[in-house]
């Protein structure tokens, strides 16, 4: 069983996205926040404010950024992220990203427009 199937889905749909970063590694360039929420601004751009996340190296503010996003963002999607998620994704672990934007992108595919 090979780790990353499935994901490659989840690159393509991300690349069509014009994201404000080079994707260069993938867990480091999504820990943040920041560019879940523009790839969630583009396929549901009433439902995000980019104003309200800042590009960050601070764990603290990493943090923050993720919690505004998952209570203004996530939640209505359908798509929460769990505490211990939000603490992966802040420290880049390997497919903590992916997986969330794996169900992200089946809740905006599923989910009312």
């Amino acid at each position: 069983f090979f780790s990353g199937m499935g994901y490659e889905e989840v690159y393509e749909w991300v690349d069509q996205v014009p994201l404000t970063r080079v994707r260069k590694v993938f867990s480091r360039d999504f820990s943040d926040g920041c560019l879940v929420a523009e790839v969630i601004k583009h396929f549901r751009p009433q439902s995000v404010d980019l104003h309200n996340y800042r590009e960050s190296l601070s764990a603290a503010r990493k943090m923050e950024n993720w919690t505004v996003l998952n209570q203004k963002v996530l939640r209505k999607l359908g798509a929460e992220a769990s505490k211990q998620e939000i603490e992966q994704l802040c420290a880049g672990s390997d497919k903590a990203a992916e997986r969330l934007l794996q169900r992200i992108k089946s809740a905006i595919e599923t989910g009312p427009p």
